[in-house]
C-alpha cells in the first residue's frame, strides 16, 4: 500500500512539474517565495519574503491553468468542474495550500501558499523591532503560566509564523517531551526541532476540525495548538481550553484583540450554541494582533491581556509600552 502511494505521488508530482512549467516550478523551489497567484487572465504574481508582491512576465494559458487545477484535484481523488468549481487542497509538491477555481465561479485561477517552516526566536522579534521587550515578556509569562493565547490578523500577517515561535517557546520552557497536539486542515506549522511527544493531526473527509479537537481530549494533551479556527470548531476549542490542558495557541482572522474575541463568539454560534461571553472572557488570556509591514517583516500591532467579562464587555488590558 505504501509503495502504491509513493508511485501515485511520484506520477502526480512529475505531471504537475511539467504543467507548471520551468519558470513557475522553479520559483516554487525558492524558499524566498511564500505565495504564487495565477489570475483568471493568466498573469502570475509572486509574493517574496525579500521583496513582497510583484507581477512576473509569465503568462499561463487557460488550458494550462485548467490542467494544473485538475492534476491537484485528481491527486486527492477530487473533481473540479462546473458542478464543483472550487478546489481547496494541498499541493503534492510540498504540502502548500492550494486554492483553485474554474467557471462558473471564475476563469481558471489558483493560489499556492507555501508553508513557512522557519522558527523565528522571540529575541529576533525584539531585535528587529517586531515586538517590544515588554510584549515578548508578556507572551513568555503567558506560556510560563500555561495560559491560552489567541493570535489574530489578516492573511499573511504573520500569525502562523508567531504561532510556530510560541510553540517552540512552550517546549523550551516546559520540556521537549511535553505532550503536544497540533491540529490543522493544511500543513502550515511544524514541530519544533527536538520535540519528542508531538502529534500532528490533519483534517480529511472523514475527520473535520471539530472531530479532531474532540479526539484530542483523549490524547492526554498538555499543549494544544489549532492552526486556525474559522468555523463551528470554535465551540469545541473553547470547551477543550476551558478544561485546562496547559498552554494553548490558536490563530483567527480579526483586526483587533476585541475583534478577535467577538469573532470567536460569532464562530461559536455556527455550532448552534448561544455565545457564552463569560466563558470566552475567562478562557482566552492573551490576544496578539499581527501585521505585515514590509517584504520580510511582521510585527505585533496590538497585544492585550483579557481579564474576563464584566457583564457588558470584555475587560482588556492593552500592553502599549514600546
Amino acid at each position: 500500500m505504501e509503495q502504491m502511494h509513493q508511485q501515485h505521488h511520484a506520477r502526480a508530482t512529475d505531471k504537475l512539474q511539467r504543467e507548471l512549467g520551468p519558470d513557475l516550478y522553479g520559483w516554487l523551489q525558492e524558499p524566498d517565495v511564500i505565495e504564487a497567484l495565477a489570475t483568471g487572465s493568466g498573469d502570475v504574481w509572486l509574493d517574496r519574503l525579500s521583496r513582497g508582491k510583484a507581477r512576473t512576465d509569465l503568462l499561463l494559458s487557460e488550458a494550462q491553468r485548467e490542467l494544473i487545477i485538475g492534476t491537484v484535484a485528481a491527486y486527492h481523488g477530487l473533481v473540479v468542474n462546473a458542478t464543483h468549481p472550487v478546489l481547496k487542497a494541498e499541493l503534492p509538491l510540498d504540502g502548500g495550500r492550494f486554492q483553485g477555481m474554474v467557471r462558473p465561479v471564475s476563469a481558471p485561477a489558483f493560489v499556492i501558499r507555501r508553508p513557512f517552516n522557519r522558527i523565528i526566536p522571540l529575541t529576533q522579534y525584539v531585535a528587529e523591532g517586531s515586538m517590544t521587550p515588554v510584549q515578548a515578556a508578556v507572551l513568555r509569562e503567558a506560556i510560563e503560566q500555561r495560559q491560552k493565547i489567541l493570535l489574530a490578523g489578516p492573511t499573511l500577517s504573520g500569525k502562523t509564523v508567531l504561532a510556530n515561535t510560541l510553540v517552540d517557546v512552550v517546549l523550551r520552557l516546559h520540556g521537549e517531551g511535553l505532550r503536544t497536539v497540533l491540529i490543522e486542515d493544511t500543513y502550515e506549522m511544524t514541530a519544533p526541532p527536538g520535540a519528542t511527544n508531538f502529534e500532528h493531526l490533519h483534517t480529511c473527509d472523514q475527520a473535520d476540525l471539530r472531530t479532531l479537537i474532540q479526539t484530542t481530549m483523549r490524547l492526554s494533551p498538555e499543549c494544544i495548538i489549532v492552526g486556525e479556527v474559522r468555523g463551528p470548531e470554535a465551540w469545541d476549542l473553547l470547551n477543550v481550553w476551558s478544561t485546562g490542558h496547559g498552554t494553548s495557541v490558536s490563530t483567527i482572522h480579526a483586526d483587533t484583540p476585541l475583534g478577535a474575541l467577538v469573532r470567536l463568539g460569532l464562530l461559536v454560534r455556527q455550532a448552534g450554541v448561544e455565545v457564552d461571553h463569560e466563558l470566552i472572557g475567562s478562557t482566552v488570556n492573551v490576544i496578539a494582533t499581527m501585521e505585515r509591514i514590509g517584504a520580510n517583516h511582521w510585527r505585533v500591532r496590538e497585544l492585550a491581556r483579557c481579564h474576563g467579562w464584566d457583564g457588558q464587555r470584555y475587560v482588556l488590558e492593552p500592553i502599549t509600552e514600546r
